[in-house]
């Protein structure tokens, strides 16, 4: 099994993204649901070795719940759905985080009385794995390593997944810019190295697949039809 979140800390430490740098610190299910989505635009490019890309359909999908509370003066409150185990919570009172708040069971004790005609609430999220058996898909090669390689590989998808955001920000950016009342920088150049960067990402996803692919034929694993 690999853990979405496996991914997630692998990707975060290969972009440069304030906004993501700062949902990364301090509200841990915020930047989960800002990776889930390159993740899921990055696994198109996750297309071989085949055996493998195809263990990653095995999966499970994130899941969270919401509770939002009226405030009534105290600082504890009853919440109506069961956290699973694991789960990230943020607690929060009106749109600021309260990191002192302590859930316990099915009950939630904020850091300070939540004063009446204020919010408070209760988030979880689960953030999901890949749940295929590994073993089955290494076959003779190192389990450990193994796994490791394909949390590279979904990780540089995540990233190439975010270049062309990155890079279609970059057009509509030239776009704007494409009169003559504006003539601080060329966006041209700027789309162009975005450009480039997005084809080296790409390619770096080619020759990692490849070296995986060819360290798996060379281990002779004709029992997955390589």
């Amino acid at each position: 099994m690999i853990s979405y979140t496996d991914v997630y800390s692998r990707f975060i430490n290969e972009i440069d993204d304030p906004q993501m740098n700062k949902a990364y610190i301090t509200n841990q299910i915020e930047f989960y649901k800002m990776c889930y989505k390159f993740l899921e635009n990055g696994l198109v490019y996750f297309t071989a070795p085949i055996k493998v890309a195809e263990a990653m359909s095995v999966r499970t999908l994130p899941v969270g719940s919401m509770e939002i509370f009226d405030g009534d003066g105290t600082n504890t409150y009853t919440l109506e759905t069961d956290i699973p185990d694991g789960a990230s919570i943020v607690c929060m009172i009106g749109g600021d985080i309260d990191y002192g708040a302590v859930v316990s069971g099915m009950q939630v004790t904020f850091s300070r009385a939540v004063q009446i005609g204020e919010e408070c609430s209760v988030e979880y999220y689960v953030p999901g794995a890949f749940t295929a058996d590994l073993s089955k898909t290494c076959g003779a090669m190192n389990l450990p390593s193994f796994r490791q390689r394909v949390i590279e590989l979904l990780a540089k998808a995540m990233v190439v997944a975010w270049a062309d955001k990155e890079q279609n920000f970059m057009l509509d950016i030239r776009n704007l810019l494409n009169d003559t009342d504006f003539k601080l920088h060329s966006p041209a150049n700027s789309l162009k190295t975005k450009t480039d960067w997005v084809k080296d990402l790409r390619y770096d996803i080619y020759s990692i697949q490849n070296k995986l692919d060819w360290d798996l034929r060379h281990q002779n694993l004709s029992k997955y039809n390589y």
